[in-house]
């Protein structure tokens, strides 16, 4: 029996099998070309932690528009909805193709890479130095 991991990847396989036959008939392109522009629309990457280290690490990882999709998780909902306003803002500035939203422990498991910019948990009135 398939794991649902396994399917997922199967599916994203024919997919790009599609996309590279049509792009090959449109325009010529070569099969290098065709790979990278398949991998980049399909790859998620997810985000945990939206503070000031994530929050870099998702601006630089939408600047070069390398993944199609950018997940952002923290425990504070309101701060890392702001965050993914304020990359959104950044993508049409910089005319990027990369998807940003906010997502769940859940979903960022499903991701192809996950990057954990989360920090321990303080005491209250306790400082970093």
């Amino acid at each position: 029996m398939l794991s649902s991991r396994h399917l997922r990847t199967t599916t994203n396989l024919c997919l790009q099998n599609d996309l590279k036959a049509a792009y090959t008939k449109k325009s010529g392109l070569n099969h290098r070309n065709i790979s990278y522009e398949c991998s980049k629309m399909t790859s998620r990457i997810a985000i945990v932690g939206t503070g000031e280290v994530g929050a870099a690490a998702a601006y630089a990882l939408l600047r070069g528009s390398l993944y199609g999709e950018l997940l952002l998780v923290d425990v504070k909902l309101d701060f890392r909805d702001g965050q993914v306003h304020d990359l959104s803002d950044a993508t049409h500035c910089e005319n990027s193709s990369t998807r940003i939203r906010a997502g769940t422990y859940k979903e960022a498991s499903q991701c192809d890479i996950v990057v954990i910019t989360a920090g321990s948990k303080r005491p209250i009135g306790k400082r970093l130095v």
